[in-house]
Parts: structure tokens; C-alpha cells; sequence
């Protein structure tokens, strides 16, 4: 017996390790499953790196289409029937979840049939009581395509004659945001309330003509030392100037700068004699509720307060996500990691870019540096499992740290790509800029279309309506409401003079505003629009008048938020010489929300700073374009783009 004994545990381990050999450690597959252009979901597994899916769950998600194919178990032969093209018949269980505990597979001692004919090929395993087959394997074998999506981490499952098109990243981006565009275009209420802000008074207003000419007189020094009484008259000029002309007045609130008025006078009744710099340092404060980013007190170089301290600024996180019907789950963890929370709450999940063209989501942080984050927490579950991932925020960067306020206008067309930048509208630039508006024609044809917008600094809509109605065959109109009446502070003639017909009412001041429904352009083509958070004023208009376009996406960071009042002009009070500046157009674009010194948000957030570079390798990785003409771009890229 002392012989046998080691001969018997030598038996015995050789059969454990054939035990072990025909058996596989599985995972639950963290892949998503399209059939036919629809999401699908149901048990799957993942053995040395490819997706075992449960047989009766394939033939019920095909059973519609043209490679359906029923299935059949004979107990006697120990033996999986399936016929190709003939109706399944459920037996119960079908997509059902979580059934299937087991993490061990074990190769299926089954045999299998396909139309009458033994399919020795198949890669055939047997978890918690069921066959699970190597999709590809039997893809080849019944004629369905299968493929995957790498962006959406998606196994594609085509039938057929399926004329379905698996949607990718950049494509469902597109499809939601066209969704979008058109619910906010068909919104009734979106401008409730507006008329309480209106102007109240008409004709006369207590401000004479000679006033009126000294506030003109932007040459005027103005005194060193004011009295009192003489700095008084400056606070009581520029409070009127306000009241009968600033088109916002009423919407900061009548009571609200009647309050800054009197406050301004009770600590000037200290002072017998006041400097200019005091007096602005003295008035400065009280104008902080002004959220208008075109509202000037001081000097014209000035930057825009507001009472909550800097401007939104937007920062992204070093952590990509993917996602699907449950959520949005961390990429690159090999199993489905699922973001839950974070206790920051200016932190919100945005689609995202990717430096390597790469469509997924992100996590960005958008708020004021003063509340800004260089880290945070997030909370992410697997089932019932639970654990925390830290987020390292960085700041994104502008194109320019300045503005240059020149076009810095390019015309690039490679194999059917266009990339344009254009930096400002300003009259002042006509000639440049008209070849802007001229291009519009030319890129009727392009297959894909890029319009660098960043650091774009403004000057007039002219400019962009124009180049719109070249591109798309007819005037853009955004949905917009507007209060532009003019008064005897405001040449009525001139200061609509860029608007159009469609404004002809307020250069008789035969109206208090109008409204504008807006329509959506027809458009095929792929217009892709950069911004960032030195895009201002008119360079913000570009964004909302190409938000007419069907196809269009914003991408970059948001914009520098100056659009709650237009129609500037520059005053001077007569006794200090103090300039400030206001407009009389008081207006919202597509709802009632003030975006002064938050801007609007793109629809793809990505680095400003490089943006293009990252756009270009998107077009690649989507096919969207040539890889001739993409290459063809980057090389002309050091000649065009500031270093």
C-alpha cells in the first residue's frame, strides 16, 4: 500500500490539472453590444480577450432580421441544432440578467449543428449551465457582420441586408446636439418676462441737449481736483444718462441703482474737494451688480466686475469616460466602473475631446477662479462594489492671452477640407474681412468645414449674417429677442444702421422690441466651429448665428460672455473727464439668461489652446475627411496659427 499511495496522488493531480485545463477564468465583458444600429444589452463574457455571448440571447435579438436562425437541443445526441433563416422560438430567459454567476467556463461538450451540418470550428464554452459562442466565430457561420467601436468600447452586430450604420462617438454627438438645437428652437416661453424690463418712457427725458454734447466730448481731460458740488453733478449726469439710455436698466432694477446713487452722494458729503481717481475709486464699487461685460467706468481699458469676482473659466480633468444605458463608466479599467458623485458642484460630465481626436466624456469644472478645484474626489460603483478615483484639474488656455483685435484671416481648402480663422469683424478691417464674408460661396462644396473662431474679439454681426447667407443660400435668424429703442443720447439712424430691414422699426422708434422665432438652415455638411474664452461680443455672435446650421458643433471652451447689451457708445462726464461706456440694445438669445462673464458653452469641450490639433485628429480617426487633405493642413499649420 506504501507503493501505491504516491502512484494515487500522482493520478490524482494529473486529473486535476485536466480538470483545470478544460476550464477558462472568464470576466464579465465591459464591451457595450449594437445590433443593427440599436443598443442591446445581455449577458456576455470576455475569454482571452474575445466576446462569448449566450446563443438563445443572439438568436432573440436577431429573430426580426434577415440572419435569424432558431435553435434546438437534442438530449439523446447531446447535440445544439441551429437552422439558419428560420423563426426562433423563445423558451424563456431570453436577455435576461445576471443569471449566469459562474466566473469558470468550461469547453462545451456539446456538439453542434448548422443547417444539418457539424460546426467543428466553433469556439463553443459552457457558463452557469449555458452555451456561450464566440461572436465572431458565429458571425462567420450564419452571415452576420460583427465588428467594434474602440471610441464607445461597442461589439456591432449587423445583420443581413441590415441598411442600418452603426452610429460612432462623433456621430451620435451630432445626432443629440441637432436634437437639441431644434427642442430649443421650438420652445414658446423661452423669453417670459421680458417685457417688465422695458424702457417705460418715451419723448421727453430729463436730460438737455447741451448735456448730451458735453457727454460726447471724448477729448475733454477733464479737472484734476473737483468740488463737491462738482463731482455731484457728474454722479447725477451719469446716473440720468443711465436711466433714459442704458437698455439694461431695468433689468439690474430701477431701485437697484437708484440705491448705488444715493449711497455714491452720502460718502461724497464727506469730501470738500475729491480727485478724479478718487471719485472712481469712490463710484467703482457701487456699479459691481452690473453683470454687463460691455459696461465700462474709469477708463476704456478697463475689464468688466462684477459682484462675484472673476469671469467662469472652464477646467478639464485627466480622466475619460464612456457610455452606455447605465451610466457613464471609467475608461481604461478593463471592467465597468461607474461615476456616481462628486462633492464639488460646479463639476458636471460634458462630452469631451480628446488631444487624441478621441469623442468621449469628461468631467469639467467651469466657475470663477476664486471657487476653482485643483483637485477632487470622485465616487464610482461596480454593482455593489464601491471605490474612490482622485480628478487633477487643469486650467484651459485661450488661443491668445491677449486680444489682437486684427482678422488674422486664412483661406486653407485641401481635398475637400476647409479651414478658416478669422479673429474679429471690425469695420475698421473691411477689405480683410469681406473676403471672410466672400468665402462663404467657395465653401458650398467642401465635404467637411472648420471655422477657427478663437480669441475672436468682435466688431460687427454684418459680417458673419453676410458670410451665413453666402453659405447657406438665405438670411440665418436666431431666435432672439431685442429691445433697441433709441433716445436723444443715440443717433436712431446710425446705431441701426448695421441690423437690416428687419429693424426698421427702431430707427423710427416705432417699437419697443421685436422678436424673432429663429429658423434651423438646411446643411449636410460637417461645421465644426472653435472657440474659446477670448471669443467676445461679436465673436460670440458667430456661435449663436451658426447655431442656425443643422450639423453644426461648437468646440473648444466657452465664450468670454459679452452679450446681454449692444450698441455701445462712449461718454465722458463733463466736469472729471471720467469715461464710461453703454449700449441701448437690450437683448437674450434663445432664453432669458444672462451669459455675461460665463459665455456659452460648446457642445465638445476640449483645451482651447489646442484645439485645431485635436479637431484634425478627430476628422482623421472618423473618417470625416480625406487623410491626404488632414495632412495637407497640419503642414501648413506653423505658417497660420501663432506660436
Amino acid at each position: 500500500m506504501k507503493k501505491l499511495l504516491p502512484i494515487i496522488l500522482t493520478l490524482l493531480l494529473v486529473c486535476i490539472a485536466v480538470s483545470y485545463a478544460s476550464a477558462a477564468n472568464v470576466v464579465v465583458s465591459p464591451q457595450n453590444l449594437s445590433v443593427d444600429g440599436v443598443d442591446a444589452d445581455c449577458d456576455k463574457y470576455n475569454i482571452d480577450g474575445s466576446n462569448y455571448f449566450k446563443l438563445r440571447d443572439l438568436a432573440q435579438l436577431l429573430s426580426k432580421t434577415d440572419s435569424r436562425f432558431s435553435v434546438s437541443f437534442d438530449e439523446q445526441s447531446n447535440a445544439v441544432t441551429v437552422v439558419s433563416g428560420k423563426e426562433y422560438t423563445p423558451v424563456g430567459g431570453e436577455l435576461a440578467r445576471g443569471r449566469d454567476q459562474s466566473k469558470t467556463a468550461v469547453v462545451s461538450k456539446q456538439s453542434v449543428l448548422i443547417d444539418g451540418k457539424a460546426a467543428d470550428g466553433l469556439s463553443v464554452y459552457n457558463i452557469g449551465g449555458n452555451n456561450y459562442f464566440k461572436l465572431r466565430d458565429l458571425g462567420d457561420a450564419l452571415g452576420f457582420t460583427v465588428d467594434y467601436d474602440a471610441d464607445s468600447n461597442t461589439a456591432i452586430v449587423l445583420s443581413k441586408g441590415s441598411t442600418a450604420v452603426y452610429q460612432n462617438a462623433f456621430e451620435k454627438l451630432l445626432k443629440d446636439v441637432n436634437e437639441k438645437r431644434r427642442a430649443d428652437m421650438a420652445r414658446e416661453e423661452s423669453f417670459d418676462g421680458f417685457e417688465a424690463y422695458l424702457q417705460h418712457h418715451r419723448g421727453e427725458v430729463e436730460i438737455t441737449q447741451a448735456e448730451i454734447d458735453s457727454l460726447k466730448n471724448l477729448n475733454n481731460p477733464g479737472k484734476a481736483v473737483l468740488t463737491r458740488a462738482e463731482a455731484l453733478e457728474d454722479v447725477d449726469l451719469f446716473f440720468r444718462a443711465l436711466h433714459y439710455s442704458y437698455g439694461a436698466y431695468y433689468y439690474f432694477g430701477e431701485e437697484t441703482f437708484q440705491k448705488a446713487e444715493d449711497a455714491i452722494r452720502a460718502e461724497l458729503a464727506s469730501y470738500r474737494t475729491i480727485t478724479k481717481d478718487q471719485l472712481i475709486s469712490l463710484v467703482y464699487p457701487h456699479l459691481l451688480f452690473i453683470r454687463d461685460a460691455h459696461f465700462r467706468f474709469g477708463t476704456e481699458q478697463n475689464e468688466p466686475a462684477f459682484e462675484d469676482g472673476v469671469q467662469y473659466l472652464y477646467y478639464y480633468c485627466n480622466r475619460s469616460f464612456g457610455k452606455d444605458e447605465n451610466g457613464y463608466y471609467l475608461l481604461g479599467q478593463g471592467e465597468k466602473w461607474y461615476y456616481t458623485s462628486c462633492g464639488n458642484a460646479n463639476v458636471e460630465m460634458q462630452p469631451y475631446l480628446e488631444k487624441s481626436g478621441r469623442v468621449c466624456y469628461s468631467l469639467r469644472q467651469f466657475c470663477p477662479t476664486t471657487v476653482a478645484h485643483a483637485t477632487d474626489i470622485i465616487t464610482l460603483t461596480k454593482g455593489s462594489d464601491v471605490k474612490t478615483v482622485s480628478l487633477t484639474w487643469t486650467q484651459s488656455e485661450s488661443y491668445l492671452e491677449d486680444s489682437s483685435q486684427v482678422p488674422d484671416y486664412h483661406y486653407l481648402k485641401e481635398n475637400g477640407i476647409a479651414l478658416v480663422t478669422i479673429r474679429c469683424f471690425e469695420w475698421a478691417y473691411q477689405p480683410t474681412v469681406e473676403k471672410f464674408v466672400r468665402s462663404g460661396s467657395d465653401l458650398r462644396d467642401a465635404k467637411l468645414i472648420i471655422i477657427d473662431a478663437r480669441s475672436n474679439t468682435g466688431g460687427s454681426d454684418y459680417f458673419i449674417k453676410e458670410w451665413l447667407k453666402n453659405y447657406a443660400g438665405e438670411e440665418p435668424e436666431q431666435k432672439t429677442i431685442i429691445s433697441n429703442w433709441g433716445t436723444a443720447m443715440f443717433d436712431k439712424t446710425q446705431a441701426y444702421a448695421d441690423l437690416g430691414e428687419e429693424f426698421a422699426a427702431f430707427r423710427t422708434g416705432d417699437k419697443d422690441y421685436e422678436l424673432f422665432q429663429g429658423k434651423l438652415l438646411e446643411n449636410s455638411t460637417p461645421f465644426l466651429l472653435l472657440t474659446d474664452n477670448m471669443s467676445g461680443s461679436c465673436g460670440e455672435s458667430i456661435v449663436t448665428y451658426s447655431r442656425t446650421l443643422d450639423n453644426c458643433l461648437i468646440i473648444g471652451g466657452s465664450t468670454r460672455g459679452a452679450q446681454i447689451v449692444g450698441n455701445i457708445n462712449k461718454w465722458k462726464l463733463p466736469n472729471s473727464g471720467i469715461f464710461f461706456q453703454f449700449g441701448q440694445a437690450f437683448h437674450f438669445i434663445y432664453n432669458m439668461e444672462n451669459v455675461d462673464g460665463k459665455g456659452y458653452e460648446p457642445d465638445l469641450w476640449c483645451n482651447p489652446k489646442t484645439s485645431l490639433q485635436s479637431v484634425l485628429n478627430m476628422v482623421e480617426r472618423y473618417d470625416l475627411g480625406s487623410a491626404e487633405g488632414v495632412a495637407a493642413l497640419r503642414a501648413q499649420l506653423p505658417n497660420i496659427l501663432t506660436k
